[in-house]
């Protein structure tokens, strides 16, 4: 039973395989980084019909090659259909002091001075500062049923406040876990030879009624501050995805905070998220310099010039319906000045289908549950002890 708050990844990495094999999620991104191609994550998360379709903005590690040109490739590696609009590449040139990220709806923000939180809890009031306080060390803080309120989890991070603080950037870097897509993968199995059909009966149904599905299971994490008044929501943080944290800004405005501490607050559903960094920044955005930059070659896997398609946010997909599929894009941009840095992040529009060949009845009964708010994590949850009493009892008979 893995009950311990800040595990490494490869603590987890059996587990990660065996889900990974069921996964249900989005097109993967990998970007050239000096030597060869590295996987980033996933683009458009969550986005499983048309009428879902969204921007999504990836920061990206990546490098030129000996020419100068910038390389990324876009990837079926699952049973879905996959649709991309367009594929822009955001160069952006700051001080070298300074990264740039931006907020889920691509707006963009100079992070100079992150300072890590002074104290981290949970639900259960475990300390869980010391996973947090570090990007991409191989912890996250990782949230099972001994820290579980009813069926979701929190995680509160108190802040120092400067006197006169007006604005703040909260800086995460965050990823679905795996759970998640195991869950979804569990509930979709009870449609059984129904799915298809089921699936097209909700291609007509309003995105507004969809967002607000995942919203009443807590799949989105929920971003709250602490005011004289209570918890007052700020951001719901549409999922992203299991492969790769992820770095986002999520702007606050804490002038009505006069108490020298500040507290946000990190809700969702039953192990839905994982957390690899908080920290907080006041600093003033410095100047920096933005070109979007679209692809001048797109190819893709039988090397077919595939670049119309992405030229531009059209309606006009490129499709990649089956696994195998790949398009490799390069962009070309001017040389980077001196005694400067570069931030990059793509920005990519899009959706995804899963196809998925089910046996059997729909178990009616089962899935009437969902349609009720919190049934997701309430579902997680009861999953969650269900396979920990397996274990235990496999251990103690072993």
């Amino acid at each position: 039973v893995i009950g311990a708050i800040g595990y490494t990844l490869g603590a987890l990495a059996v587990v990660a395989i065996i889900v990974a094999a069921t996964k249900s999620s989005c097109p993967f991104v990998s970007a050239y980084t000096g030597n060869e191609f590295t996987l980033q994550g996933e683009i458009y998360g969550g986005a499983i019909y048309p009428q879902m379709a969204r921007d999504d903005y990836m920061p990206l590690r990546i490098e030129p090659t000996a020419d100068g040109t910038l390389q990324l490739k876009i990837s079926n590696e699952l049973k879905e259909r996959q649709y991309t609009d367009f594929a822009d590449l955001l160069v952006i040139t700051h001080n070298r002091d300074t990264k740039v990220l931006s907020d889920e709806k691509g707006n963009l923000y100079g992070v100079s001075n992150a300072q890590a939180p002074v104290k981290a809890w949970t639900g259960n009031q475990a300390d869980a500062l010391n996973p947090i306080l570090k990007a991409n060390d191989n912890r996250l803080l990782h949230f099972d049923d001994t820290a579980a309120t009813g069926a979701s989890n929190y995680l509160v991070t108190q802040f120092n406040k400067p006197a006169g603080a007006q604005k703040a950037k909260l800086v995460l870097s965050i990823k679905n876990s795996y759970w998640l897509d195991y869950l979804y993968g569990e509930m979709a199995k009870g449609f059984g030879s129904y799915y298809g059909t089921y699936i097209k009966k909700q291609y007509k149904t309003p995105v507004s009624q969809l967002i607000q599905w995942t919203k009443d299971q807590k799949l989105p994490l929920e971003i709250s501050i602490k005011t004289k008044t209570g918890w007052q929501k700020i951001s719901d943080i549409t999922t992203i995805g299991p492969l790769a944290p992820r770095e986002i800004v999520v702007p606050l405005d804490v002038a009505s905070i006069t108490d020298p501490l500040i507290e946000i607050k990190m809700s969702s559903g039953f192990m839905f998220w994982e957390i690899d960094y908080a920290a907080i920044d006041y600093s003033n955005d410095e100047s920096f310099k933005v070109e979007t930059i679209s692809p001048a070659v797109a190819t893709d896997e039988a090397g077919k010039d595939v670049l119309p398609l992405l030229m531009k946010k059209d309606n006009i997909y490129l499709e990649q319906p089956v696994p195998g599929n790949m398009v490799t894009l390069e962009y070309k941009c001017n040389p980077q000045v001196a005694n400067t840095s570069r931030s990059y992040l793509l920005h990519t529009r899009g959706y995804y289908v899963h196809v998925r060949d089910f046996k059997g009845a729909p178990d009616i009964a089962f899935l009437k549950q969902f349609k009720q708010p919190n049934a997701f994590p309430v579902f997680s949850l009861q999953l969650y002890k269900k396979f920990s009493k397996t274990s235990m009892q496999t251990l103690a008979q072993r």
